[in-house]
């Protein structure tokens, strides 16, 4: 039996991209920071209703162009949604609705 180990070089974080699959990020507050009321976070954390992945990226989108910046309500299109998730344009407004449903 030997006493070997392998080496196992891991990117540095200047290396690894941001957005793609996989990737990681580093919480930096420099770049700035939100607050969340603790009853929108437990809410979000067990919600009474399930919700999808996509669902969630949607609300993070919602709160982060409204809550991030102190407004109670704001005109958002689906093309800014899409931006924001990722998901594809044609998809957002079947997203919303099925939220609203719920």
């Amino acid at each position: 039996m030997s006493n070997t180990a392998e080496v196992v070089n891991f990117p540095s974080m200047q290396e690894a991209p941001t957005h793609e699959p996989g990737a990681y990020v580093k919480a930096d507050i420099d770049n700035g920071y939100d607050r969340f009321a603790q009853q929108l976070t437990n809410t979000l954390a067990n919600p009474p209703i399930k919700l999808s992945a996509r669902e969630y990226q949607l609300i993070f989108a919602v709160v982060s162009k409204t809550y991030r910046w102190q407004k109670k309500t704001d005109w958002i299109s689906n093309s800014q949604l899409s931006e924001i998730t990722g998901i594809d344009v044609t998809n957002i407004g079947k997203l919303i609705k099925g939220l609203v449903a719920k």
